[in-house]
């Protein structure tokens, strides 16, 4: 009888654990099919809140052998982070400013400038089109105001997740690959329409001898993104990212973690813009704005640690 009722047991106990295993293998089903839907569809914690998309796990080669580019290095993302899937847009910026009651500070430099300068980028736009014009100050208080309303944790992307998004596994020069002549076809660029803005401008600015049908400003996620999803990491809106500058890559972490022992009145653009030629519109291309300076090719995107 106790050797009966021993394998009673004993059995009891391995349909028990069959159990929380077969729980368990569910609930990691459940987490990667989410994870697949909110990657491939993206999510938002909120209705004005950007769509966000989960940065894959990995490492890559980041930098090149230009000397404010290098020198390259493996850097490891190894963390949950998202990345939105488009620039922050004039709709998404007009939420937070009327939410707030947001008005950037005066630009001591350029004291007639209208306060609202985001709401006059000097063309036409729609709540779709990424909102420009925008300090590195008006970037940090946006993401601040989406802490606050969603309890996540917001923050502009650091150098090496911009980086790593825009890449997207790629290794060239722009995601779609080394040349230029196809660009016009993934990205709002320096083309022939914004060349003929330019009266009384004279010499080679590297544009391209391209077509993309907007002379300054496009609609999010007008062109093709990139193998991971994300739209506009090159061209349309040079973005702001958390990084202070350094003027290389020399010391900086390999863990992801945004460079913040620099000068930080001056921080990181990446992606280049409407008006940025073939050079700019790279993604190794880093260039450097104090963090009051603005201009109507100017924008940002978000991050979020997840």
């Amino acid at each position: 009888m106790l050797c009966i009722a021993a394998l009673g047991i004993h059995a009891w106990h391995q349909a028990e654990q069959g159990a929380i295993a077969a729980r368990a293998a569910a609930e990691a089903a459940e987490r990667q099919r989410a994870t697949a839907m909110r990657e491939r569809h993206g999510e938002r914690d909120c209705a004005d809140c950007p769509e966000m998309l989960v940065l894959p796990r990995g490492s890559f080669q980041m930098g090149s052998p230009a000397a404010k580019e290098g020198p390259q290095r493996r850097v490891a993302i190894d963390y949950a982070v998202s990345l939105a899937k488009y620039e922050v847009t004039r709709g998404e910026f007009e939420a937070f400013a009327r939410a707030t009651g947001y008005l950037p500070a005066r630009d001591a430099q350029l004291p007639d400038r209208p306060t609202d300068h985001w709401r006059r980028p000097g063309f036409e736009q729609t709540d779709r089109h990424p909102v420009v014009n925008v300090t590195w100050q008006d970037a940090a208080a946006y993401v601040a105001w989406l802490r606050k309303i969603t309890g996540g944790n917001y923050r502009l992307p650091s150098e090496a997740e911009w980086e790593y998004a825009a890449r997207a596994g790629t290794t060239t020069q722009r995601f779609w690959g080394d040349g230029s002549d196809e660009a016009c076809r993934y990205a709002n660029v320096g083309d022939v329409l914004f060349a003929k803005t330019l009266t009384g401008v004279k010499g080679n600015l590297g544009l391209f001898h391209c077509t993309d049908g907007h002379a300054f400003t496009a609609p999010v996620g007008a062109f093709q993104p990139n193998p991971w999803g994300f739209h506009d990491m090159l061209g349309n809106a040079q973005e702001w990212l958390l990084d202070c500058w350094f003027d290389s890559h020399a010391g900086a972490p390999v863990n992801g973690a945004a460079r913040l022992d620099g000068d930080c009145y001056r921080r990181v653009l990446r992606g280049g813009s409407w008006a940025s030629g073939s050079d700019g519109t790279r993604v190794a291309d880093r260039v450097r704005e104090l963090v009051g300076y603005t201009q109507p090719f100017i924008g940002f995107r978000v991050a979020r640690v997840d």
